[in-house]
């Protein structure tokens, strides 16, 4: 057996992509960078929500391949309260910060899996909600940008600002596209050890492409016995390969609030009183430091 997902969440061994990712990654930076061009001459902001349920792999690539503005996965709000709200908080942050260098339009990739960690009796106050044939909320017919950009324009109109946000989902034609030919290769190769493996009489396992070496990996070793599911790999939010990918992203930053960087800020704000710049500001920057919203 050899296993296709665009989401790349399968623990492939040396942290080999699984098949699919490559391409999907590929077209997905090709149409975000389409879009970033519009938003540049049209003065908008876009939400692009992308397929990723248990990992943020694929948002996480394209927004890093493509240089979008900004891009949210769910692997940073895992565990905390009101994911919805931080994550509209923190895209609110991002404009603000873009307007401040002079900037009135950008791209955030956002990462369908967002949707998880809500209760799926709140999400349906915002979308209407429906389960999938194995129980779990139907992703697809939930638009996470619309949800974000309502929460984002609620946020600006309180601090008096006025731009425009464009949601656009971008999926199925990501895991429909044609291979690009890494994953021609790839393909070809697992093919080709699938096929030796069941020759020699081989079974029960999945064939991989390690050290430029083809083995198979036995099922037993790829499921999670306690929720009998296949293991997943998600984004380590402490690699240096995230930490590339958030260093480049535009946020409001603890140094941001210091110097030049805070005048620049606060030119933004000039006809908004000071009581709505500090309401927000503290849930804004609650994962940077704690001690910024007291």
């Amino acid at each position: 057996m050899c296993l296709k997902t665009i989401d790349n969440d399968v623990p492939l061994p040396g942290g080999q992509s699984t098949f699919g990712f490559q391409t999907a990654r590929h077209w997905g930076v090709e149409i975000v960078k389409n879009i970033m061009e519009d938003a540049k001459t049209t003065g908008r902001w876009y939400f692009i929500t992308t397929m990723g349920r248990t990992s943020g792999s694929l948002a996480l690539g394209i927004g890093k391949s493509s240089g979008a503005t900004i891009t949210l996965i769910a692997e940073e709000f895992r565990n905390l309260e009101q994911p919805l709200q931080k994550a509209a908080d923190i895209l609110t942050g991002a404009i603000i910060k873009r307007l401040s260098m002079g900037k009135d339009h950008g791209v955030a990739i956002l990462a369908e899996g967002i949707c998880t960690l809500c209760p799926s009796e709140e999400m349906a106050q915002y979308e209407h909600c429906e389960l999938d044939e194995t129980g779990r909320l139907r992703l697809s017919d939930i638009l996470l940008g619309r949800v974000l950009r309502n929460f984002v324009r609620k946020n600006l109109s309180e601090l008096g600002i006025c731009l425009t946000i464009v949601d656009k989902r971008v999926g199925y034609e990501l895991r429909a596209a044609d291979p690009i030919p890494y994953d021609v290769e790839y393909t070809r190769d697992l093919g080709y050890g699938a096929i030796r493996y069941l020759l020699k009489g081989g079974t029960g396992s999945m064939i991989v492409f390690d050290e430029g070496y083809l083995r198979p990996i036995p099922f037993v070793e790829l499921f999670d016995f306690t929720s009998g599911r296949v293991k997943v790999r998600t984004v380590d939010t402490t690699s240096e390969g995230y930490e590339v990918a958030r260093k480049y992203m535009i946020r409001l930053e603890k140094e941001d609030f210091e110097g030049q960087n805070l005048k620049n800020i606060a030119k933004v704000y000039e006809p908004v009183t000071p009581g709505l710049c500090k309401a927000f500001f503290p849930r804004s920057l609650i994962q940077i430091s704690p001690a910024l919203s007291s």
